[in-house]
């Protein structure tokens, strides 16, 4: 599969203008939004899973952090 960097390049531009607020969807080519969209959907998927790890290892934190506090009590309770 070979890539087109200057189409590439173009479509980044029109994604970069949509964002700024400089065009707006009407007009853009539907070809063009649907690549686009295609982009964002990955973006999307990507913070996804980034923001599923973080609550991962948020929730192994509490865990750890119940851990020392059961660890604690118990010792007090001795």
């Amino acid at each position: 599969m070979e890539i087109d960097i200057k189409e590439l390049k173009r479509i980044l531009k029109i994604k970069r203008n949509f964002e700024k607020g400089l065009i707006d969807i009407e007009m853009i080519d539907p070809k063009d939004y649907e690549v686009i969209r295609v982009l964002y959907e990955f973006e999307i998927e990507e913070k996804t899973e980034e923001i599923n790890d973080l609550k991962n290892d948020i929730n192994d934190i509490y865990s750890a952090m119940e851990n020392m506090i059961d660890e604690i009590e118990n010792k007090k309770e001795e």
